[in-house]
């Protein structure tokens, strides 16, 4: 699970290296993405980025998976 706000996004660089990381784990690891937002707010904003799609998105401050 990572934070996606001010982690994941806000450094492209880092972002592309995590998701050519990710594109050779994929098939051992599972994704959750986690947010002070809630999911379709924190969805799209993933579908935007270019991040790998989640097996999960956490939002609402931990309310809503």
């Amino acid at each position: 699970m990572s934070d996606v706000d001010n982690t994941l996004l806000g450094d492209d660089a880092a972002l592309k290296q995590f998701a050519n990381w990710y594109a050779g784990a994929k098939d051992n690891v599972r994704l959750a993405y986690n947010s002070g937002r809630f999911p379709r707010s924190l969805a799209r904003s993933v579908e935007s980025s270019g991040l790998p799609r989640s097996d999960a998105y956490i939002g609402g401050v931990g309310t809503e998976i």
